[in-house]
């Protein structure tokens, strides 16, 4: 029977790129994210040129009725 022997070397490199992928992933999910929250933004600042009656209105403010 053939064993595969790994060397310390090639254990810690396996380690180190295994770790590497997980932080990709990782980094890979907060700029999609990101990402989604940026079209978001955008998709709600182009709605609000096209629509401006969604605005919020804000009523005249009558000079008499003022706290003195």
């Amino acid at each position: 029977m053939e064993q595969n022997q790994v060397t310390e070397e090639q254990f810690v490199t396996v380690q180190r790129i295994e770790s590497l992928a997980r932080q990709n992933a990782q980094q890979a999910l907060r700029i999609s994210e990101l990402e989604a929250q940026i079209a978001l933004i955008q998709a709600k600042a182009q709605q609000a040129e096209q629509d401006p009656q969604d605005e919020p209105e804000f009523e005249p403010v009558d000079e008499d009725s003022t706290i003195q």
